[in-house]
């Protein structure tokens, strides 16, 4: 806010919103605009004109077609109110751009918590492109007013979205902060958020989550990501069902938004797909994504470990101090990536097995395996080469485990059902991996994994590429 005091000297400018209005105030105090948003409001004058001029002399053509053509008689006689144009212009116009600012307003507050160069740069770059973002006119329409409002509704999307995310994200922090510095600040841990004096770190009324004093969220930056991921799903969209004109592929990315939110809203947790056992061992954070707890495992660790070697050389101590180290940063690494490797096996199941029942296979064909051998029958052309192709046994029974399970298992299991039992991250189950060959069984756990999300992503692209396109109606909201 600005200080009217004489001990305190102003050396910025300072910005209130009053009536949905942006006021600026220089070091004086005194209300201003910059010569640079008046100059950028006379180019928006000159381009809105042409605009509004395209549409009048469109309605003029319309004028010429005979009577028996037009949807209203009256048409053709009444004469085009300018003004009243150019006033349906601004009134859209500025309704576009406080939705924008809507929308700008949630990039700004997260853009003051980042503090990677990098990361900055990359949300700067949102942040520009969206103020230069302008309305998609359809000039084969015969007014501008729907663009204008389609545009609107995309961008409140954008802004319920974006919104949604970072206020997820805030209170996630501040759970991780709490959490983290319940004994106190150390090994390098956030500090403590003090919850006191809320403030506004962009206007004076917070577009997200009230922030407190010295609270900061560097991992707001995801939120770039978020933005090139719209925009790509947008042109993916938009080469595979080529609307045919502007508006309707306005409507198509209008659509697109709300399935991102309402997949947003009925999202679940990681691992909820997999069973329970799965869920209690690996995806479970009571223990492993703890910071503290995490810490004092590894120092008990490393006390034992100098008992053990107490006559050793200094430096076999230190590089058996490090092996530690590593294996357990291995571990929560490895951990971190099969999980990652899981939430993503969950989306492309339900996408592998929609497209399995379109092409009329059973539930069963995502879990198909062969029979072991110990179990399968003796058949007179066991010598013959092996099928190709599973579409060639998918039909018998006696050569295929036709099995379908009520939830999704970790790759491993069809391998080795025993590795899946030793993924227990409590106490008791991390002491015994970091000190025989657990991690290296996770390593296994985790390329399994990841080999069979790659041969869902194999198969799900080539049925993707050989599945024809439906046909829908963007014409309709």
């Amino acid at each position: 806010e600005f200080m009217e005091y004489s001990e305190i000297e102003n050396h910025d400018d300072f910005y209130s919103v009053e009536e949905g209005r942006v006021h600026v105030q220089d070091q004086r105090g005194y209300y201003i605009m910059y010569d640079t948003a008046i100059q950028d409001l006379k180019s928006l004058e000159e381009d809105l004109l042409l605009v509004t001029s395209h549409y009048i002399e469109k309605d003029r053509e319309l004028r010429t077609i005979p009577s028996s053509r037009l949807s209203n008689s009256r048409q053709k006689h009444k004469e085009v109110d300018r003004f009243a144009v150019l006033l349906d212009m601004w009134s859209h116009e500025t309704a576009y751009l406080e939705c924008k600012k809507e929308l700008l307003d949630c990039y700004m507050e997260a853009y003051h918590h980042v503090t990677d160069r990098d990361e900055r740069r990359g949300l700067a770059q949102v942040i520009t492109n969206l103020l230069y973002q302008r309305p998609r006119f359809d000039f084969q329409a015969n007014y501008f007013v729907r663009c204008y409002r389609l545009e609107c509704m995309c961008l409140r999307a954008k802004t319920q979205l974006t919104k949604e995310l970072l206020d997820r994200q805030i209170s996630e922090q501040r759970e991780y902060v709490a959490k983290a510095t319940s004994s106190g600040a150390q090994y390098g841990l956030p500090l403590k958020v003090i919850n006191k004096h809320p403030i506004s770190v962009n206007m004076s009324r917070s577009a997200l989550k009230n922030i407190y004093m010295l609270e900061f969220h560097p991992s707001l930056a995801f939120i770039s990501r978020i933005s090139q991921a719209l925009k790509q799903a947008y042109w993916e969209l938009y080469h595979q069902y080529q609307p045919n004109s502007v508006t309707e592929s306005i409507i198509m990315e209008k659509k697109m938004l709300d399935c991102a939110l309402s997949d947003w809203e009925k999202m679940l947790r990681p691992g909820s797909q997999f069973a329970h056992q799965t869920q209690r061992e690996v995806f479970s954070e009571n223990f492993i994504e703890d910071p503290q707890f995490m810490t004092n495992v590894l120092e008990k660790l490393l006390r034992d470990q100098e008992k053990q070697t107490a006559r050793f050389p200094q430096k076999e101590k230190q590089e058996a101090q490090m092996q530690l180290i590593g294996k357990a940063l291995e571990m929560v690494t490895a951990r971190y990536r099969l999980i990652n490797a899981c939430s993503e096996t969950e989306i492309l199941s339900k996408v592998y097995q929609r497209q399995a029942a379109s092409m009329g296979y059973d539930e069963c064909h995502m879990f198909l395996r062969f029979v072991q051998f110990e179990f399968a029958n003796h058949k007179e052309s066991a010598g013959n080469p092996p099928p190709v192709f599973i579409t060639a046994v998918q039909e018998d029974d006696s050569m295929l485990d036709r099995y379908t399970p009520n939830c999704l298992y970790l790759a491993v299991h069809e391998l080795d059902e025993s590795h899946v039992g030793r993924l227990i991250f409590n106490d008791e189950g991390i002491h015994a991996m970091l000190k025989g060959s657990g991690v290296e069984s996770l390593q296994v756990v985790l390329m399994t994994q990841v080999l069979h999300k790659n041969a869902l992503v194999a198969a799900v692209q080539q049925a993707h590429l050989c599945e024809p396109v439906k046909e829908v109606d963007f014409t309709k909201m």
